[in-house]
């Protein structure tokens, strides 16, 4: 009689179970749909890495601001112990016919460093389809779309290196003609450092792409400045990247020697390179951008919707 109860008892327990259902496909989506987002994570510097990123990402990103505040706290360090007799500060700021001061350098490195940040963010979702549209681009700031934003695009995750690499493996500065082993955004640090210069939380606006053309460039453009023309000196992105860059590479990374190379600019794209990132500039910026620069792998929005490519 025991025995037949229980077997009896098993039976009913195992009916039971047979007769609650099975999730649905509908039900697992909801679920997931109402599961909890992953918070932002604050970096560096008080920029806020987007819970778009990934938790590989997400790590990278840390480093990579960790990275950028270090270089950028070393080339304000170096201007508040030298002043103006730093021979980098001369070669990058000032010319014969110049009154050459270090207050707006000092100041933007001190905005990049110490300024609150709120809202400033990278991103990883590819949030205007422009990483997509342009497979090359290591990323690109928003612009008009959200001026505050920055998406770091797929090829930033595998091609971009760590600050403590700097001047190792055939690294030169200069050497924008192989954007692999050379250049002022092969590292992360030198590449958040640009990219942060165009948002206007960060800057206020008075950073831009005074002078095009590389190292030489920014040195043919110093000598044309004129002294009604020096407020913009302080506030050229390739000169304060290439300074920041030289002084860690001679101070800290190879002291004495550094790794500034040979100057070699990157060849020109052809037409067709050109025309496609007008496209996608006419197709997804709006005003549309009034001047479309070559294109390349280090391609930017302006916040007044220009596109820039390095």
């Amino acid at each position: 009689m025991v025995s037949f109860t229980l077997t009896a008892a098993l039976a009913l327990l195992a009916a039971a179970q047979g007769a609650v259902a099975a999730p649905t496909a509908t039900a697992t989506a909801t679920a997931a749909l109402n599961a909890p987002t992953k918070a932002p994570v604050i970096g560096a510097m008080d920029i806020t890495i987007h819970a778009s990123c990934n938790a590989t990402q997400t790590r990278q990103l840390q480093a990579a601001l960790s990275d950028t505040r270090e270089l950028t706290q070393h080339a304000l360090t170096h201007l508040l112990t030298h002043s103006t007799a730093s021979p980098l500060f001369l070669k990058y700021f000032s010319s014969p016919h110049l009154n050459a001061t270090t207050l707006p350098v000092v100041g933007l490195l001190s905005r990049l460093l110490h300024a609150p940040k709120p809202g400033v963010l990278l991103r990883c979702d590819d949030a205007d389809g422009k990483c997509a549209a342009n497979p090359s681009w290591a990323g690109h700031h928003r612009g008009a779309a959200a001026a505050n934003e920055t998406v770091i695009c797929a090829p930033s995750f595998f091609t971009r290196r760590a600050l403590r690499d700097m001047c190792a493996r055939g690294y030169e500065i200069t050497n924008e003609a192989d954007k692999a082993n050379g250049g002022r955004n092969l590292f992360w640090a030198g590449d958040l450092m640009h990219r942060l210069f165009h948002v206007p939380a960060v800057t206020e606006g008075a950073v831009e792409h005074w002078s095009e053309g590389g190292y030489e460039g920014v040195m043919e453009w110093l000598k044309g400045v004129g002294v009604e023309e020096q407020g913009m000196v302080g506030g050229n992105s390739d000169a304060v990247q290439y300074f920041a860059l030289e002084a860690y590479a001679l101070e800290v990374a190879a002291p004495g020697v550094g790794c500034l190379g040979t100057p070699r600019e990157a060849a020109p794209v052809t037409a067709s390179a050109s025309a496609s990132v007008s496209a996608s500039a006419s197709a997804t910026v709006a005003p549309v951008a009034s001047k479309v620069q070559a294109a390349g792998k280090e391609c930017h929005t302006h916040a007044g919707g220009d596109i820039h490519c390095d």
